[in-house]
């Protein structure tokens, strides 16, 4: 990887952060002030690795999102730790960035697929239990045990006395001659490789405490067990071939993963989280509509900050700063502010305690928490993917809510898990499916809409489906808009030019099929042969005799046999009566006012109140 031309011999001599690890970005040419550096470090991160006598330091370039590394002594990279740990210029203002180390949940070498066939030795320690021993116990035990490890190998936390972030802390050993190619790997993959140290964020380790009490423990014994299946699958190949058999090998090995012990140990964790669960959509919400402040405080520089911290990679685009004190917070105004999120909140805890927003929480916690391991092990991750993930989650639930209050003043009608949601006038209930309930649907979706009985009927036989009560039904395709209508029954009089307009629809309906064949859309091809078939009904069903004199008439005779329509209709009208019948018990309101509402005359039928009324019919 190109070395920083810029970086200085040693950093005795000065005490500026930009000047000690370069001022402009080898792969981008970005240059870097002390703010715009420790500005990339707010954003996203910085590694360390730290040997017997060297060190490594790697940022993310705010404008390319390229890492990039600076070598230098081991005294120099403990030197640069230490000066970005303390208080930092933002602006005209100094702040506490307490920077802790974060390896995340799945901050392990083995959760890295990219970096397989690298060596490299790590430790997983819990934080914050009663029992010992310590993170720097643990360590120190562990090189015991692995001497070698402080002779050729490089770490990746350095202690501080600040604790680490998070819950789980995975601390590496990189062999020296390793590094460069893992950070090579970085840039071409763009994956993050390293554990970082961050400016402290009480919500990340929420995060990574809500993940890890609900489902992040299942899904590592998951990998695990995949692994070890994979392992024991690779091992009895081989052994197959030397005529050993597999049973034997785990029976002689008690240190090996059984696949079936992981297999138990996920069995309890359920049980035990079975236990807790009620407890979950309470934390699940506080996360979503969590908006802490940079640094937790409250000040102006936390509040310019704010903007580009929520902002997916907000200096590819806009010029990164040299000082805060000459930038323009305009472009990340109103992400800052963030002023819908309190309108919000309010509109979601005013039903929190509902059903359905209980469930809403049940049932996405856990792919939060996936898309939460997935995004922490970009190159680039930062606070703003956080942030969006917390808001596609957030904006689901409120359009939840949303509709929900659009329902309280709407009367409903409308299927759901095998049964009709009907309410009419507050007054709700639930009714068994039947065949006409489809009809009612129907009819209330095209309120004030003449149909006839022959198109109606077509519903019963399945030419038009409703599924789940979540489809909108399209008898026509666009072309009908135009005025022209195949509602017209046996007793109607029209013009021959009525006639015409029907052959001429008719002629347009092929076109259309024709285009949409050509350019392969099917959908469309099928709605208009649909519509095709209707008009060739309405002109072979018809009659016509010619009226001769001033004005020349055709009376149409809808059907030959008047029996084959009043088949027709009276299947109609007594499905939708029987329907109607099945709830005047449990919905007296509803049943009277369709009852009331769905006319029929002159061989059509449709549904017209005699006071406006509106339905959600789903």
């Amino acid at each position: 990887m190109t070395e920083i031309s810029t970086l200085p011999a040693s950093m005795d001599s000065t005490a500026v952060v930009s000047t000690t690890i370069g001022t402009k970005c080898p792969h981008c040419g970005q240059e870097f002030s002390d703010e715009a550096f420790n500005i990339a470090v707010f954003l996203y991160g910085i590694f360390f690795l730290v040997g017997k006598e060297i060190g490594y330091a790697g940022i993310t370039c705010p404008r390319c999102l390229n890492t990039i590394r600076h070598q230098n002594n081991k005294d120099s990279i403990l030197s640069l730790k230490q000066m970005l740990s303390s208080m930092i210029y933002l602006g005209n203002s100094m702040v506490d960035p307490q920077l802790r180390y974060y390896s995340s949940l799945n901050g392990s070498p083995q959760d890295i697929s990219s970096i397989g066939r690298f060596e490299i030795p790590y430790i997983s320690h819990e934080l914050g239990g009663n029992e010992p021993p310590t993170l720097l116990e643990a360590i120190t035990v562990y090189l015991e045990e692995n001497p070698d490890l402080e002779e050729n190998h490089l770490c990746s936390y350095i202690d501080d006395g600040n604790d680490p972030s998070g819950t789980i802390c995975n601390v590496w050993w990189i062999h020296e001659n390793d590094a460069e190619k893992l950070i090579q790997i970085e840039n071409i993959k763009g994956i993050k490789i390293f554990p970082r140290y961050y400016h402290h964020c009480e919500l990340i380790e929420g995060v990574d405490r809500f993940c890890c009490n609900y489902g992040y423990v299942n899904i590592y014994l998951e990998n695990l067990k995949n692994r070890a299946v994979r392992n024991q699958e690779k091992l009895e190949q081989e052994l197959i071939l030397q005529g050993i058999d597999l049973k034997d090998v785990i029976e002689a090995t008690p240190g090996m993963i059984d696949p079936r012990e992981i297999e138990f140990i996920q069995s309890q964790d359920q049980k035990y989280n079975a236990s807790k669960i009620t407890k979950m959509p309470g934390d699940f919400f506080d996360i979503l509509i969590a908006d802490p402040e940079p640094w937790g405080i409250q000040a102006p520089v936390s509040q310019l900050c704010k903007g580009f911290w929520k902002t997916k990679s907000p200096f590819t685009t806009v010029a990164l700063p040299l000082s805060l004190s000459q930038f323009s917070p305009h472009p990340f105004k109103d992400t800052a502010e963030n002023q819908w999120l309190q309108q919000v909140k309010d509109d979601i805890l005013a039903e929190f305690i509902k059903p359905y927003v209980q469930t809403y929480l049940i049932q996405n916690y856990a792919s939060f928490i996936r898309g939460y391991l997935e995004i922490i092990q970009n190159r680039s991750f930062c606070y703003a993917d956080l942030w969006t993930l917390k808001e596609r989650y957030l904006k689901g639930l409120h359009a939840l809510v949303q509709k929900d209050k659009q329902l309280e003043n709407k009367n409903l009608f409308y299927r759901q898990n095998g049964f009709w949601v009907v309410s009419y006038n507050g007054n709700e209930t639930l009714v068994q499916n039947l065949d006409g309930m489809a009809y009612i649907q129907f009819l209330l979706q095209y309120k004030g809409k003449k149909f006839s009985y022959v198109e109606i009927e077509k519903l019963l036989n399945g030419a038009v489906a409703i599924e789940d009560g979540n489809k909108e039904v399209h008898v026509e395709p666009e072309i009908m808009e135009k005025g022209f209508s195949l509602s017209l029954t046996r007793q109607d009089m029209i013009t021959k030019e009525q006639l015409d307009q029907a052959l001429q629809e008719k002629e347009k309906v092929l076109e259309k099929m024709q285009t949409a064949e050509d350019v392969g859309n099917e959908n469309l091809y099928n709605e208009l042969n649909s519509y095709l078939e209707k008009i060739n009904l309405f002109l072979k069903e018809s009659t016509y005799t010619v009226k001769k004199g001033k004005k020349e008439e055709i009376k149409i005779k809808r059907f030959r046999n008047s029996s084959d329509y009043k088949v027709k209709k009276d299947n109609v009208d007594r499905v939708l009566k029987y329907t109607l019948s099945s709830f005047e018990e449990q919905n007296e309101a509803a049943y009277k006012h369709l009852k009331a509402s769905i006319i029929n005359k002159r061989g059509e039928i449709w549904y017209e109140p005699a006071v406006d009324t509106d339905w959600f019919t789903g």
